[in-house]
Parts: structure tokens; C-alpha cells; sequence
């Protein structure tokens, strides 16, 4: 027990590998995680994993990236449900010396930075196929939540993808239905993880709806969005490029505390939590002749956030559980060893009572996604970024992943 609290916690320990990947210093980045402790400590191997692919990734190792992001998957799902004996070492110990599981939206965006990967080179159907896995993954864990699910039961941002591929791939009925999809639930229970509906999602819909004459659905987009339709003429005769923005860090947990009276003992409550207040960072692209309307697609940090504060409630019943249990063990001190016994073993459980605040750090703030048009290839572009990178792949649209 005295030497739990001295242990340094898991941002403590990343904060060099995170601030020399925020600045693009990738391989220092990656030379700070393998020589780090987090390493070899088993209960830190799923973030391990996570934290290293995203290295990877923008490395440009994009294979070595995937098998980590699918072995993470896979460890995931094996820590999922825990043994008895894990969770009971938890009513007297942090949540953070445990096997960290991941939190529910983790577990999903392992599939969306899989689906990016893959269409970074321009694999399609191996992208797709990881977009529709999110929703998927989404519901199932849901359905295990009899009260209080997550206000994340949806991804919009999922289906726009999967509706972008298929239009891609000439599969309009399929495009359709998904844009449909992506559609309702940007004016639905996913407004609050984005800025509203992106217009790259309504160009497409229309544009696929135009080529199989749905007019049912262009008769609504229309009323909806006119100022597209002034924009645009569909169906669309030029290629397109669709623009995939990873800008920003995405929020780091902070621990949060309040004191509860339980058994004539004033015990320290503890819980992770996702500040509100934290900037967006929509991407700087400058394109010859174009005017990119970059629309925000997602916000991870208020996913995270909105999480936390769903798992709270849940949690509450075991969180109580462990004070009391903390409560009895700080009575039977002071009973065995007087006073001076009491109150350090009370010391000692108020400074063991932290938030477990790992988290995947690596993860981008936001995704940002745009649409242009243009006859030229797309490597005649003279494209101009704030930062990072860019790399493309082609199909019957163009796309490009900033990152």
C-alpha cells in the first residue's frame, strides 16, 4: 500500500512520447514508448499497443500499424469481462492498477483508424468493411448496459464513410441507404460529436440520388440544404476528392475528487473525467482554385467525455462499494492500533482513492472531412498544409488522408 501512491501515472509516463508526436517528432516518439516501463507492465499492454500503432501509422507503416490496432482488438475483447479476483482487488486499489480494458469508445475507434489505414492504400473493401464493423461494435456493447447506456450509440461518421466508399466503388443503392444513414444521424443523436451535418455528406448523397433518380430524397435534401444545390450541379461530372482531416490532441482525463462521510469516516471519492472547454483545430488546406468547405465529422473528446460521465453512473454502486470496504479496513486499524493506527491507515486509503485517468493519448482531437471537385489527377494538386502529411489513393474518388 505505501508504495501504490508513488507510483507515477500513466500520463505522467507518456507526456515525452506525447509531446514529441504532437511536434511530428515520430521516431522519438517511438524510441520514448519502447524504452519507457509502460513497456513491460502487463495491466498498460492494451494502450501499449494502441499508443504504438499510432506511431506507426504516421510513420508510414501502415501494415505494422494494422496488426497492432487488430491484436488490441483482440485484447480488448479478452479483457472485456474481468475474473472475480481482478475486480475485487479493485474495492481497495485504484481502477488503475488493474488491466486497463479500454474505454467503450477506444474500442470503437481501433475500427476507424483501421478503416483509414486501409484506405490510405487504397484498399476500399478492406476499409469498408472496418467502417461498418463501428456501429456494430457500438450496439453490441450497448445491449450489455441495462441502465444508462452510452449517448454514443451511434457513429454518423461511420456510415458517411462506408456511403463515400461505396459511391467510390459505383455501388449507388448501397451508397444511398448508408448516406441515409450518415444523414440522420447527424441531425440526430450525434449532432452533439460534431459541428452538424458535414456538406461533403450532403454532396454525396444528392450526387448518388441524382444517378439513380430518387426523387423522394432530393425533393428533401433540397429543402434542407438549397445552398448546396446552388452550389452544385448533380450528378457530378468531374472526379471528386474527399478529404480525410486528423487535426488536434484529443483531451487528456483529469482526476476529480470529493469527500464522503461513510462509517464515522470522511473518505476521498475519485473518478476520471473529460473537461469541457477544450479548442477545435479545423485543418489549413489551400488548394489553386478550390475552396475546401471542411465540415467536422467527429469530436473525440467530447465522445470520451460524454463516456466517462455514462460509465460514471454506472459504476457508482462498486465505487461505494470500495469506500466501505476502505471505511472498514480504517476502523479495525484504529481498533487494533489506536489512534495513530487509524489515521494512517486512513492516509493510506485516501491516497490510494485516484481516477484512473490512462487514456489513449494519441489520438486526434477531431476529424475533419471535405469535397472537391476537379478533373486533374490528383498528384498535380499543389496542396499547402498547416502540418503533417498527406497521402492519397484513387478509386472513382479520390482520397486523401491529412494526418
Amino acid at each position: 500500500m505505501f508504495l501504490l501512491p508513488s507510483c507515477a501515472s500513466y500520463t505522467e509516463q507518456t507526456e515525452a512520447v506525447h509531446s514529441s508526436f504532437v511536434q511530428s517528432r515520430y521516431a522519438d516518439a517511438l524510441a520514448t514508448l519502447e524504452a519507457s516501463d509502460i513497456k513491460e507492465q502487463s495491466r498498460n499492454a492494451l494502450l501499449f499497443m494502441l499508443e504504438k500503432a499510432m506511431i506507426l501509422d504516421r510513420m508510414g507503416q501502415l501494415k505494422s500499424s494494422r496488426k497492432l490496432l487488430l491484436d488490441a482488438s483482440k485484447l480488448a475483447d479478452e479483457l472485456y469481462t474481468k475474473s472475480v479476483s481482478k475486480e475485487i482487488a479493485t474495492y481497495l486499489v485504484s481502477e488503475d492498477r488493474t488491466e486497463y480494458p479500454g474505454e467503450d469508445f477506444e474500442k470503437v475507434a481501433i475500427h476507424t483508424f483501421l478503416a483509414l489505414s486501409f484506405l490510405e492504400e487504397g484498399m476500399l473493401a478492406e476499409a469498408r468493411v472496418e467502417a461498418r464493423k463501428i456501429n456494430n461494435k457500438i450496439a453490441e456493447m450497448n445491449q450489455t448496459y441495462e441502465e444508462n447506456p452510452n449517448k454514443y450509440s451511434e457513429d454518423g461518421f461511420a456510415w458517411l464513410l462506408s456511403a463515400v466508399i461505396y459511391e467510390a466503388r459505383g455501388e449507388w443503392d448501397d451508397a444511398i441507404i448508408d448516406y441515409e444513414k450518415a444523414l440522420k444521424a447527424y441531425q440526430g443523436k450525434f449532432l452533439k460529436f460534431s459541428q452538424g451535418v458535414p456538406e461533403s455528406l450532403v454532396v454525396g448523397y444528392a450526387n448518388v440520388a441524382t444517378i439513380r433518380n430518387r426523387a423522394d430524397r432530393l425533393k428533401d435534401l433540397k429543402t434542407s440544404f438549397p445552398k448546396v444545390f446552388q452550389k452544385y450541379t448533380f450528378p457530378l461530372t468531374s472526379k471528386s476528392t474527399f478529404f480525410i482531416a486528423e487535426t488536434g490532441a484529443i483531451a487528456r482525463k483529469v482526476s476529480e475528487s470529493f469527500m464522503l462521510p461513510i462509517n464515522n469516516q470522511v473518505v476521498r471519492y475519485s473518478w476520471p473525467v473529460i473537461k469541457t472547454g477544450y479548442s477545435r483545430s479545423p485543418p489549413q488546406v489551400q488548394i489553386p482554385g478550390q475552396s475546401p468547405v471542411f465540415g467536422e465529422a467527429i469530436d473525440f473528446s467530447e465522445i470520451g467525455r460524454e463516456t466517462l460521465e455514462d460509465k460514471r453512473t454506472r459504476y457508482t454502486l462498486k465505487s461505494i462499494a470500495r469506500l466501505i470496504a476502505k471505511s472498514k479496513i480504517t476502523d479495525a486499524a484504529d481498533r487494533n492500533f489506536g489512534p495513530l493506527g487509524g489515521l494512517l491507515a486512513n492516509i493510506i486509503m485516501a491516497s490510494t482513492e485516484t481516477a484512473d485517468t490512462r487514456s489513449w493519448t494519441l489520438l486526434p482531437q477531431s476529424i475533419y472531412v471535405a469535397r472537391v471537385q476537379s478533373d486533374k489527377e490528383l498528384d498535380s494538386y499543389q496542396i499547402r498544409l498547416e502540418s503533417k502529411k498527406i497521402v492519397s489513393s484513387s478509386g472513382k474518388i479520390n482520397f486523401v488522408r491529412i494526418k
